[in-house]
């Protein structure tokens, strides 16, 4: 009994300390309306205890009426992790209409809820006998007036869409962006993800007339490329418009009568200016962003001519899929010392951080270190070219071991010597043998199986060994072929750090490892791939469609888990869900 009572004081004490401050929320059911038209305003007080009646402003021209003076009570408690919530809402609904077209707005509606005044936002109403502007719109926004080419500009796609009324029924945000009505064989939407529904508006068009729209946005960012005009990608919004639409026996809706209607965005007023050319230092090769580099090497004991692996990392916010090395042979201060391949490094993204490795000899031993490597970008934010340089490694360098001609002879000095003098005989091959009979006996020219073996094993050894040394050529030469060569490596390493990361990044390495596994085999940028990109790829290779909505169904839950959240269990799933479609993807010819 008396842990009954002690849970339920803990449930209470966890239920008030949940509590979170009274909150008011007003939304109308339509933001436009004809004359005459009844709207519904509905006014929603939360997470309150003692609640009064609001106070209906006065608007002239309009008729506000409270439908009911008390209030509709819906309440829940929620127990989420061990930890209990409660939530109250109280709702009054209001019914507003007017008899004549115009532009109204509804002041700040008050309600008293726990002693205090709270106050909804105000709320714009268009009455009007037609709606005017166009029933699909396309608008891409960006952040800014200008930016350089390469510098990252946040953007947003906005698409507006007038909701069909016929009668008494107005589709839904859901309805109107439906598989029903939106092409998605011949809809494309750039760098950017779907949209989804963000609420209502109204947009005014320029003959004064005003209409309501629901409106799907969706965030990206966008690097451009070229100097001049912003250039978005292929952007376009197909849909069926409803004209008339009809009920089945079952009342469900259906499409009867429809438009084509396609929309593409404007071009967004920004201008995109080049990198300068004036004071642009010798070592710049296209980087732009802020970046830092740091130099390991290994080993840093050796002898002239020994490899040295150098290893740069680079780190910073930009392109980094496109950030190029450091042109080594170029470097004074490192070619002087050592021998530099005149190479370009494809190097390896992770994160914020690009790796590239090349290897260098030493040529002499009073060679004391590996010099600091500058790297040279643009900071699109200073609008300047900035340097930043490594630190310089130490390293021990002690002459190669050779040998000279006169210490070859003597070395065969130890070799035992013949005890008697050799005699030169002039009988040919009959000296050889002490009967005469021996040499005319026929010889057995059988040769033994082992000696056989080796014979036809020779040239079976030369061209594998010729197969591996062209392989291991193309390996080291050919960028494409050695992604393609790392790349289910690469992939199983990301899914392996997944595993120890924590809720938030484990989802991100996931679907790095998937996105990158397919950037290097078809060697698209890695890191760059959205989830329309790699439907699209895997379109044009002509994957089995199985596997091609299995790897889209996986990379949705991916982005889901990323913005939403997923437990441990559940993570845990996920990641052995991506090995298995990875696996899958391993067997695809590509």
């Amino acid at each position: 009994m008396i842990r009954t009572i002690l849970r339920a004081g803990l449930i209470l004490i966890a239920i008030h300390g949940a509590a979170r401050a009274a909150e008011i929320v007003a939304e109308l059911s339509s933001s436009t309306a004809m004359p005459g038209e009844v709207v519904t305003l509905t006014i929603t007080v939360r997470n309150a205890e003692d609640v009064g009646r609001p106070r209906i402003p006065r608007v002239s021209g309009l008729t506000i009426r409270l439908l009911n003076t008390e209030p509709t009570l819906h309440q829940q408690t929620l127990i989420i992790n061990g930890r209990v919530s409660r939530q109250v809402d109280y709702t009054w609904t209001c019914a507003i209409s007017a008899p004549r077209s115009g532009n109204y707005t509804i002041p700040p509606i008050r309600v008293t809820a726990d002693g205090e005044t709270l106050r909804t936002e105000s709320i714009d109403l268009v009455i009007t006998k037609s709606e005017s502007g166009e029933p699909l719109i396309v608008e891409v926004d960006v952040d800014r007036a200008e930016a350089f080419v390469e510098e990252p500009v946040k953007a947003t796609l906005r698409v507006w869409i007038r909701p069909f009324r016929q009668s008494d029924v107005v589709l839904t945000p859901e309805q109107m962006w439906s598989r029903a009505l939106i092409n998605e064989q011949e809809t494309r939407f750039g760098t950017f993800q779907q949209p989804q529904f963000v609420g209502q508006r109204v947009r005014r068009s320029p003959d004064g007339g005003a209409a309501n729209y629901y409106v799907y946005e969706s965030q990206g960012t966008i690097w451009p490329e070229e100097a001049g005009a912003l250039s978005l990608g292929e952007i376009r919004i197909v849909m069926q418009y409803p004209v008339s639409i009809s009920r089945d026996f079952f009342g469900n809706l259906g499409l009867q009568r429809a438009r084509t209607l396609s929309a593409s965005p404007p071009t967004p007023p920004i201008t995109i200016r080049p990198i300068p050319t004036e004071g642009r230092p010798p070592g710049f090769n296209g980087a732009v962003g802020r970046y830092t580099i740091s130099a390991s090497a290994t080993p840093t004991n050796v002898r002239v001519g020994d490899p040295i692996t150098l290893t740069l990392t680079i780190r910073g916010i930009g392109r980094l899929d496109r950030v190029p090395a450091p042109a080594l042979s170029e470097l004074e201060e490192l070619t002087r010392d050592f021998k530099v391949p005149n190479e370009s490094l494809a190097g390896q993204t992770d994160g914020y951080a690009k790796v590239f490795t090349q290897t260098i000899r030493a040529t002499h031993a009073n060679t004391r270190e590996i010099p600091p490597i500058p790297f040279v970008f643009f900071n699109p934010k200073s609008a300047r070219f900035e340097t930043s340089r490594s630190a310089a490694i130490p390293i021990t360098v002690r002459e190669a071991s050779q040998l000279s001609l006169s210490q070859v002879v003597e070395a065969e000095a130890d070799r035992p010597r013949a005890a008697r003098a050799l005699v030169e005989r002039t009988e040919g091959l009959v000296a050889n043998y002490v009967d005469m009979n021996d040499v005319l006996t026929p010889q057995d020219l059988s040769m033994p199986t082992s000696w056989i073996v080796m014979l036809a094993a020779c040239p079976i050894a030369y061209v594998g060994a010729w197969f591996l040394q062209r392989r291991s050529i193309r390996y080291r030469e050919d960028v494409r072929y050695r992604r393609r060569a790392q790349a289910a490596r690469t992939a199983h390493h990301r899914l392996h750090a997944a595993r120890s990361a924590s809720r938030n990044d484990a989802a991100a390495k996931v679907g790095h490892a998937l996105t990158g596994y397919v950037a290097d085999q078809l060697n698209a940028p890695d890191g760059a791939l959205t989830r329309d990109e790699v439907r699209r790829l895997l379109n044009e290779k002509v994957v089995d469609a199985a596997l091609r909505d299995e790897l889209d169904a996986m990379l949705a839950d991916i982005e889901q888990a990323a913005y939403g959240g997923m437990a441990g269990d559940e993570m845990r799933g996920l990641i052995e869900r991506a090995e298995a479609v990875l696996r899958r993807l391993e067997r695809v010819r590509w």
